[in-house]
């Protein structure tokens, strides 16, 4: 169960293109960061998550992507569910939350 979590993390943190010969891993959420102003970014971001995961974590199935959008801060917030294909655990969660970094 932790495995697969820390693969459906690390799949939504993956930029496009920062995978070698795998340009299509990962997510654009990162991107999303900066135009976070609609309830139609909700339902992109929830989309790109659920796609990316379908595409690249064969191991579980049903998937809810439900994303808050706090647009005075640039942060996203997204809880993910799933099932574990093939062993009868319960539904799993990851919370993340993403925000711009500053240097």
């Amino acid at each position: 169960e932790d495995a697969i979590k820390r693969s459906v993390k690390n799949i939504i943190f993956t930029i496009l293109g920062e995978k070698p010969f795998e340009p299509n891993f990962g997510s654009v959420i990162n991107q999303s960061l900066f135009d976070l102003n609609t309830n139609l970014s909700e339902i992109r971001v929830s989309d790109e998550i659920k796609q990316s995961l379908l595409n690249y974590e064969p191991r579980i199935d049903n998937i809810v992507a439900t994303t808050t959008i706090y647009p005075d801060s640039n942060e996203l917030n997204c809880i993910v569910q799933y099932d574990i294909v093939g062993i009868p655990a319960p539904t799993q969660e990851v919370d993340v939350l993403l925000f711009p970094a500053r240097v």
